[in-house]
């Protein structure tokens, strides 16, 4: 076999297996698409600017259940619960909107706003995780592996070009090493802001954690309504959890959930 038709076989693998991942991404996008609840996503709008936020949260409660979801069902329940005085629900759907559309404006001057209803520390409440390297809130998962993608595809065809055109060696290796090299970052970009985001979850009303899993254990500490919280373990009814400044506690499963 010939020297190129090493380097075509190579390439077809390899744009294969780039294609594979591709089409992957775009099954994904598909998955999450927003067909089919357009009717429903208006009628709990119409309920909102009605101002009858009860039927609005039933109407994106109904949405989320069917296993739909998006930036702005999760941004108009917010609105919908901050509305209502549920301070914690509201934070919990900003939240989790926050996940899908980190960049938004008006979402992020929401959050912010009411986490100072609720009498928080707003710059405390920004650290995500444990840890300033675990701040990666520029993008979202789904973008994250888009550009993986995308950079796999840069690294494919920088190959094959610095092959086909014979590349003196140091220059292949200078300019495919930059490219893998940025490929990592994202990478690590992606695999700190799962981490970070495990086992997060928020309190939806003030409550007291306790020193251990029982009602009338020692309280330990006060959370206000919408603080972050990370779920260390689970007993029974009871969930130890830590908060940002390390402290942690038991407080009861049923006030809080996961972002």
């Amino acid at each position: 076999m010939t020297q190129y038709s090493r380097i075509l076989v190579s390439g077809v693998a390899i744009v294969i297996i780039w294609a594979w991942l591709l089409g992957s991404c775009l099954a994904q996008d598909t998955l999450s698409s927003f067909e089919g609840i357009s009717a429903k996503f208006t009628a709990a709008n119409i309920a909102y600017k009605a101002q009858d936020y009860t039927r609005a949260i039933e109407g994106y409660e109904a949405i989320l259940k069917s296993g739909k979801e998006s930036g702005a069902i999760y941004y108009n329940l917010g609105n919908s619960y901050f509305k209502q005085g549920e301070l914690g629900r509201a934070i919990l759907n900003y939240e989790r909107a926050r996940r899908l559309m980190p960049r938004d404006a008006d979402l992020n001057f929401n959050l912010q706003y009411v986490r100072q209803r609720a009498g928080q520390d707003t710059v405390q409440s920004e650290v995500l995780g444990w840890g300033a390297v675990r701040q990666v809130r520029w993008a979202t998962q789904r973008e994250i592996i888009w550009m993986l993608v995308v950079m796999g595809g840069f690294i494919i065809a920088g190959h094959l070009w610095s092959l086909w055109g014979r590349w003196q060696y140091r220059l292949r290796r200078v300019v495919i090493g930059i490219l893998v090299a940025l490929w990592f970052v994202g990478a690590t970009a992606l695999v700190v802001q799962v981490q970070a985001q495990d086992n997060l979850a928020i309190v939806f009303t003030a409550s007291e954690a306790r020193f251990e899993p029982h009602p009338d254990s020692t309280t330990h500490f006060s959370l206000a309504p919408g603080a972050r919280v990370h779920i260390l373990k689970r007993e029974d009814n009871w969930a130890k959890v830590e908060r940002l400044d390390g402290r942690a506690g038991w407080i009861m499963q049923s006030i809080f959930e996961l972002i």
